[in-house]
């Protein structure tokens, strides 16, 4: 069989099926009734992830050593806060933040279809199944 020989199918499912946008706006709102803060979140959600990029593009030059997606997101959520002059946020609420803005935050929204593909291509449980069915 053609397939005897794959070890491994791997997806980059971030921003396809992990809705980053609608999370952070959500925990963004949720951070302004709580500190009092005048912020346009869906701007600070996208704003948020194009600073992502640039933190990508120095680990792949290798300016940056390998680094963890959450540790990229927090260098990068700290530029977005300064941009947007948030400067009251606490350490905690500025962890809480970070998760909510990457996939690997649990709970977070997914688009019907994707949730089904995901669905799809369950296998049965192994120990290095990412992929949890």
């Amino acid at each position: 069989m053609l397939t005897d020989n794959i070890k491994a199918l791997t997806f980059d499912v971030f921003g396809t099926v992990v809705d980053y946008y609608s999370s952070i706006v959500s925990e963004g709102e949720q951070l302004a009734q709580q500190k009092g803060l005048q912020v346009d979140w869906g701007a600070f959600a996208l704003s948020w992830r194009n600073h992502y990029n640039p933190f990508i593009q120095r680990v792949e030059r290798h300016e940056l050593p390998w680094t963890r997606l959450d540790t990229l997101h927090r260098l990068a959520l700290e530029e977005v806060l300064t941009e947007f002059h948030i400067t009251n946020l606490t350490e905690e609420e500025k962890v809480h933040l970070t998760v909510s803005g990457t996939a690997s935050s649990p709970g977070r929204t997914q688009s019907p279809d994707s949730q089904s593909s995901a669905r799809n291509l369950c296998l049965p449980p192994s120990p290095t199944a990412m992929l949890r069915c």
